[in-house]
């Protein structure tokens, strides 16, 4: 981890957040954070995070539960609808019985204050707001108020065209962005992209990871839904089949209409204007010549 200022801006997707703290504390990030964080404040903020130590008392967040993130039986972190607005949840990965932190979200979706523990090593007592998965949740809500959403998806671009491989693990977008990089294409990431749309163009964009990684933007142009199979093969989607296909690698927050009703706009949008496909693959490398192949003959 690397020591940084009390009062920093990290840069994601062309975002811009805020995260300081009124303590005299230093606030430490995880290594995929490196370069992502710059010291130099801007003219606006996409989001304001406030960090504060410690945890707050349970009935500052008690409520209803109106979104429960649960992974083979362990709770990774809750919203909970309180009286005053909605505080976030967020459970140790290592320890699911122990809180994180405790998150509280303006009802814009762009101010936040987070409460974590207060970390003490033998020289030095430090925060770190944003450890895995509080760090997501922040750049997910930065996505609900713009052309953008989040996706599961390797993104690839070979310097002339951007690709995304979108789909549950083991369908192969691992061994897709494997085969391009070895081809001497550009992994922008494998695992968790932002899209955005910017004037009729749509871009894809890296997000903090658990290891080092720089800051990568490219461009958009294909989208596909791999599938092992016996043989390179494509079908191509539309309307409301490639919708509901895209929407299912998307991160969802869907307690608030607001979001879902944001969410399928985009897609519906993106959907109109980057080809969808579902592609059968091969995992060998003559895949990739059958990808270009399909893509210089697309109508």
């Amino acid at each position: 981890m690397s020591k940084i200022p009390t009062n920093i801006t990290l840069t994601v997707a062309d975002y811009f957040v805020k995260i300081y703290t009124e303590e005299n504390l230093p606030i430490y990030f995880e290594e995929g954070y490196a370069h992502f964080v710059q010291l130099e404040e801007v003219d606006h903020y996409d989001a304001v995070v406030l960090c504060k130590s410690g945890l707050p008392n349970e009935t500052e967040y008690s409520g209803e539960v109106i979104f429960d993130a649960v992974l083979d039986g362990n709770r990774l972190w809750q919203v909970i609808q309180t009286a005053s607005g909605r505080a976030f949840v967020v459970f140790n990965p290592r320890n699911y019985k122990e809180i994180q932190q405790v998150a509280f979200l303006s009802d814009d979706s762009k101010n936040w204050t987070i409460h974590s523990k207060l970390i003490t090593s033998e020289d030095a007592s430090f925060l770190s707001p944003l450890t895995y998965p509080m760090g997501a949740l922040v750049l997910y809500y930065l996505t609900v108020n713009s052309n953008a959403f989040m996706i599961h998806a390797s993104g690839i671009w070979d310097g002339e065209t951007g690709r995304i491989f979108s789909g549950f693990s083991g369908v192969g977008k691992s061994t897709m962005a494997k085969l391009w990089e070895e081809e001497g294409a550009h992994v922008v990431n494998d695992d968790r992209l932002i899209i955005r749309e910017v004037n009729g163009e749509y871009f894809m964009y890296n997000t903090p990871m658990p290891y080092t990684d720089l800051n990568k933007q490219a461009q958009l142009n294909f989208c596909y839904f791999p599938f092992h199979s016996k043989k390179n093969s494509k079908e191509k989607l539309s309307g409301a089949q490639a919708i509901s296909q895209l929407m299912a690698f998307c991160f969802q927050h869907n307690y608030d209409k607001r979001y879902t009703e944001h969410l399928m706009q985009q897609l519906e949008t993106m959907c109109s204007l980057v080809p969808m496909t579902k592609l059968g693959v091969v995992p060998k490398p003559t895949v990739l010549d059958f990808i270009r192949s399909a893509e210089f003959y697309h109508e």
